[in-house]
């Protein structure tokens, strides 16, 4: 796992800095955007809480650097009461981080016994549902009552998912929100220039 930023460009929710975690054993990444480094403890300990409830597995070993944003207090704290082990490379080392090549993946947890039937090693699986992010997209209005002669679709770009249900995020440009929709066609072939998306 690493934290890095602050970036250059923010995204849409003002957040410029971006948390990076991998499974050792799956090989499996989260991300997580944040607007302050301060957020990384409570993110850690939500997101050790509830991989640990959807897999049946503990979290055995955190690998990570030396930054404060991972030892500190509140995480101190976290790892001993759950007898999480915490291993920490040495400063400008980033060749002791194993499995995870880029610099920016510096932390490593490890779920030990793993089942292969565990949500998280899903082994070779298509999914159609994954889209480039910010490519053009026309998003189907199904809301209020429609005029029979206007328009029934807005244009906009994907942003994301929505974590709650099977919807996309989209940036609608008409009415310039970000909102959720099952009723979008994302154009995939219209490459992203620079300059053309949402301010």
């Amino acid at each position: 796992m690493d934290l890095f930023g602050p970036t250059n460009v923010m995204c849409m929710g003002k957040k410029s800095y971006c948390l990076v975690i991998t499974d050792n054993y799956t090989r499996f990444s989260w991300v997580y955007f944040l607007r302050t480094k301060n957020e990384t403890a409570e993110i850690l300990k939500s997101f050790i809480l509830r991989v640990e409830n959807q897999s049946n597995q503990k979290v055995k070993t955190i690998r990570c650097d030396q930054g404060t944003e991972f030892k500190n207090q509140t995480l101190n704290c976290f790892c001993k009461s759950k007898g999480i082990q915490r291993q920490y490379g040495a400063p400008r080392t980033s060749q002791q981080n194993g499995l995870v090549q880029p610099a920016m993946f510096k932390i490593e947890f490890s779920l030990s016994n793993l089942s292969t039937k565990n949500l998280m090693n899903c082994g070779s699986i298509e999914f159609p549902f994954l889209k480039p992010f910010g490519c053009p997209c026309t998003i189907l209005i199904t809301s209020g009552v429609l005029p029979k002669f206007g328009a029934k679709s807005d244009e906009g770009y994907f942003v994301g998912y929505f974590s709650q249900s099977k919807a996309y995020r989209v940036f609608n440009t008409r009415t310039r929100i970000i909102k959720e929709s099952a009723n979008v066609e994302c154009r995939e072939h219209i490459p992203c220039e620079q300059g053309k998306g949402p301010d």
